[in-house]
């Protein structure tokens, strides 16, 4: 993953909510709502990856917003 990239898991407690805020497809999505619009570019369809499997790249745990 190049760098300036961000890795979400879905293996979270609010992992649904980020996979319906992040994919491309979904009707009420960040995306939907032209969020993404300034980092669109005519080479790419989505400015989100979608991977089946987790990357093998050094992660940086974020504090956690509400614990």
């Amino acid at each position: 993953m190049p760098a300036g990239w961000y890795y979400v898991a879905t293996a979270q407690p609010l992992g649904a909510l980020a996979f319906t805020l992040l994919e491309p497809e979904t009707l009420d999505g960040l995306t939907t709502w032209n969020f993404f619009d300034r980092g669109l570019s005519p080479e790419r369809d989505a400015p989100v990856l979608k991977l089946m499997t987790s990357p093998v790249v050094a992660r940086t745990r974020l504090p956690a917003y509400m614990e």
